[in-house]
């Protein structure tokens, strides 16, 4: 299971736009930085809400293993490397934790330029 930003946009003019419509002027127009800092944005202001910092995101984590009765081998937790650098220590040692029950973690556009 997993988390993933998609972009839509919704005009006032246009109605709603979809990506492939979308991508392509931005990136023409080089308007393409813009969006995904907004983009990024948002998705950083999502996973917060999700509690990655709260110290127990970990139990959390953990129980709804345990809970649901899945192997932690069989999850991955994806985290932009924006939200790692700007807390590193807390997440990292939140990670830690998490890698010594199996869950894999993945860093999501790891040296795209995002962050």
């Amino acid at each position: 299971m997993g988390f993933e930003a998609l972009a839509r946009m919704n005009s006032a003019y246009f109605g709603l736009v979809m990506p492939e419509k979308f991508i392509d002027i931005t990136e023409r127009k080089q308007l393409i930085v813009s969006l995904n800092n907004i983009i990024l944005m948002q998705a950083c202001t999502y996973i917060s809400k999700l509690q990655t910092l709260r110290k127990d995101f970990t139990s959390s984590v953990l129980g709804a293993i345990k809970e649901t009765g899945i192997n932690g081998r069989n999850l991955t937790m994806e985290i932009t490397e924006t939200v790692i650098m700007n807390n590193y220590n807390i997440i990292n040692e939140k990670l830690k934790e998490l890698k010594t029950h199996g869950i894999k973690i993945s860093i999501d556009d790891f040296g795209t330029g995002c962050s």
